[in-house]
């Protein structure tokens, strides 16, 4: 009981509102970026480099012809003093969501 002169319980449930809606919004981001489409399949590669260091910083390019393939997500250069991490090449991409489109059951008339 001595305790409870000093503990401020409106800040105390603050706190816990927030840590929880934090806790929401963590889970449901994580389920989303699970269940993405653009999730790479195990053992996938890539010869796009999204950079994050060097003058083209926040930039991506295809690598094609300049670079082996690597696993998407890992280190890649384009061996001008920029680097990155690998991600899904976008034709690849778009060839996937036509593949899906194409399996969409029609609804009948």
């Amino acid at each position: 009981m001595f305790f409870n002169n000093f503990i401020d319980h409106a800040k105390v449930r603050r706190a816990i509102f927030f840590t929880l809606i934090l806790a929401v919004s963590l889970s449901a981001l994580s389920f989303t970026l699970l269940a993405s489409s653009n999730a790479p399949k195990p053992g996938q590669v890539s010869t796009t480099c999204y950079y994050n260091l060097g003058a083209k910083t926040g930039q991506t390019e295809d690598l094609k012809g300049r670079a082996k393939p690597v696993l998407i997500g890992k280190p890649c250069t384009d061996g001008a003093g920029n680097s990155g991490i690998s991600e899904v090449d976008p034709e690849a991409e778009a060839a996937e969501e036509a593949a899906k489109e194409k399996l969409q059951p029609v609804a009948p008339k």
